[in-house]
């Protein structure tokens, strides 16, 4: 064998292998590519219903009780959906049942014959009835938050009942 046909298989066997480089970059690179592409879709399949979660939560704190999570992921947060719609369902009965009872309440308070006046613990008017507004010629806007000692005079102030423990306002 001579010297040229040396340097000719020597040549070819360089060919040789700057192909086998070149396609296995090019297959490492489409592997990459194929790569990111199934983690960029993966990502969003799991991002998604974390999103709707967080969006939904927001409206729920915000005061919209009957938001519900619409979570098809057959995964953790599906349950993890299920659980926030089974609490809010819960929190929106227990809210209902205390309107409800406020509502009974003040139906009472309101239809009272007899003088109201609810006090907070600073001596402010939370609530009075019709009653206590016909009697002492308020407004009931005109009372509600005054002290009680600006529609009450001192005397008739020594036989009002408070809390046990609880001190006498004064202004």
């Amino acid at each position: 064998m001579g010297l040229d046909s040396r340097w000719a298989l020597t040549g070819q066997i360089q060919s040789g292998r700057n192909r086998i480089y070149f396609r296995t970059v090019l297959l490492g690179v489409v592997c990459i590519l194929i790569g990111m592409a199934v983690t960029f879709l993966y990502s969003k399949k799991l991002v998604k219903p974390i999103h709707m979660l967080t969006e939904i939560t927001k409206r729920v704190a915000a005061g919209d009780l009957s938001a519900r999570a619409d979570v098809h992921s057959g995964d953790e947060v599906e349950t993890l959906g299920n659980s926030f719609n089974s609490m809010t369902e819960s929190l929106q009965k227990v809210h209902e049942e205390l309107k409800s009872t406020r509502d009974y309440t003040q139906n009472i308070i309101q239809s009272m014959n007899d003088l109201l006046i609810v006090c907070s613990p600073d001596g402010k008017i939370v609530t009075v009835n019709r009653a206590t507004c016909e009697l002492l010629r308020y407004n009931m806007e005109a009372i509600l938050g005054k002290t009680i000692n600006a529609i009450l005079p001192d005397e008739t102030m020594d036989r009002v009942p408070t809390q046990r423990g609880s001190p006498r306002w004064r202004e």
